[in-house]
């Protein structure tokens, strides 16, 4: 299923560690690109360890920091862990030069970048997409995150792929929205049609619906203003469980965020958070649902207040 890196024999197994070590030391060629795309397209499972072992290296150098600063100062000491850390940094910088994706939006950010045919999208945090335009077809494959296109009039059909589903676009715009469990559409202005599994469904604007399996789940009517928000930077919410706000505002951070008690997952909450500050925004709706947060390395728990 795997293809090796360069300078190593077929026999020995690959895993997706071996490739980001590959390309932390800087000495990947061309060949070992070119493997590396067959190794991710041979199977989805490839590229979800990829993608997790490089957001482990790259997280490797932020924990760096107040390591070096908790030193005593020791010229030895500091020096090598500045040494190491600098080597992290550089290793985070490379990895994230490098990605499979033609546009990939990092963690944290929003970026609105413009298709070869004209169409406009916006990629939310931790988006990864690729378009090509082949035999009088445009394509746009979502391999992960939320995107929203607005589809430039063109004879092309446009097509967006999305988990094992096909979203076939009737002059319009939309998003799509590519988790590990589920695929969300949601309709701003035209038509859309889902085809998923046996069923094929059709979104007019400010329509929604979701997508887990073969049978999409009955379509919905969402604020198109409030969907809208998360492209204007911020994230906008009106008398919903805070447990689904929490997983909302996941999307913009590294680490976890975990509820373990379901009474406060359940208090319903209204308000917005600027994703250029989603830790502050966490205290604020902490304080509004009269819960407490406690941060530990890695993750937020959010527990009811005693």
């Amino acid at each position: 299923m795997s293809n090796p890196p360069s300078g190593k024999t077929s026999a020995e197994p690959r895993s997706a560690s071996d490739w980001v070590a590959v390309l932390a030391s800087k000495r990947a060629s061309a060949e070992d690109l070119r493997a590396l795309k067959a190794w991710l397209a041979a199977d989805a499972a490839n590229r979800r360890e990829f993608d997790e072992a490089r957001r482990l290296w790259s997280g490797i150098a932020p924990l760096e920091a107040p390591l070096i600063q908790s030193l005593p100062r020791r010229r030895p000491i500091a020096i090598t862990a500045g040494l190491a850390a600098a080597a992290c940094l550089v290793i985070a910088v490379f990895i994230g030069a490098f990605n499979p994706h033609d546009l990939v939006s990092p963690v944290g950010e929003v970026h609105e970048v413009p298709l070869a045919d004209g169409s406009r999208l916006w990629l939310d945090s931790g988006a990864a997409v690729d378009f090509e335009q082949h035999d009088g077809r445009r394509t746009l494959r979502v391999a992960r995150g939320r995107v929203h296109i607005v589809v430039a009039e063109n004879e092309a059909p446009f097509v967006v792929e999305a988990r094992d589903a096909v979203i076939r676009d009737i002059g319009t715009a939309f998003s799509v929205d590519v988790s590990d469990d589920e695929l969300k559409v949601a309709v701003s202005e035209g038509l859309v049609e889902v085809s998923a599994g046996n069923d094929l469904t059709t979104l007019g604007a400010g329509r929604a619906a979701r997508f887990d399996g073969d049978d999409p789940d009955t379509a919905y009517d969402f604020d198109v203003t409030f969907e809208a928000a998360w492209r204007e930077g911020r994230v906008m919410f009106k008398e919903v469980p805070l447990l689904s706000v929490v997983r909302e505002l996941g999307r913009y951070r590294t680490g976890k965020i975990l509820v373990l008690d379901d009474t406060a997952g359940n208090r319903t909450v209204s308000g917005s958070v600027a994703i250029a500050d989603i830790e502050g925004g966490l205290d604020s709706l902490a304080n509004a649902a009269g819960v407490r947060l406690l941060r530990l390395p890695g993750v937020v728990i959010v527990h009811g207040a005693s």
